[in-house]
C-alpha cells in the first residue's frame, strides 16, 4: 500500500503565485493603536496611525484556484503598516496580518 503523502510535505510552488476566481468580503475595522501594537512587529514596520486609530478589519476569501488547490482563508488585519518613512513615495502600505486560519493542509 502506497504512504499517504500531504502536499503541506512538499515544497510549495515557485513564486510569483496567481490566484484567480475568488470571493472576497472585507470588513474594515477602526483599532485602537494600542491593541495594534500588542500583534503587530516592531522590528522593520511602522504601524500606521492618526489620532490614536489603524485601521484593520476581517478578511475572509474563498479561494476558488490558487497555487496549493482550492481552500479558504479569514485573516484579522492589525492595522496599516510600512516599511519606510515615505510610504507613498517609496515602499506603499500594506495591512498586518495578526492571526491567519485555512481550511486545508496545502494553504497551510
Amino acid at each position: 500500500k502506497e504512504p499517504v503523502v500531504y502536499r503541506a510535505m512538499l515544497p510549495p510552488p515557485s513564486p510569483p503565485w496567481r490566484f484567480s476566481n475568488a470571493r472576497i468580503l472585507y470588513q474594515p475595522t477602526l483599532v485602537p493603536v494600542e491593541a495594534a501594537q500588542k500583534v503587530t512587529p516592531t522590528s522593520g514596520l511602522t504601524l500606521l496611525s492618526l489620532f490614536g486609530w489603524t485601521l484593520g478589519g476581517i478578511f475572509v476569501v474563498d479561494w476558488t484556484s490558487s497555487p496549493v488547490g482550492p481552500y479558504r482563508e479569514v485573516a484579522v488585519l492589525s492595522g496599516l503598516v510600512t516599511t519606510s518613512r515615505n510610504p507613498i513615495l517609496e515602499d506603499g502600505i500594506g495591512a498586518w496580518a495578526s492571526h491567519i486560519v485555512v481550511d486545508s493542509l496545502e494553504a497551510a
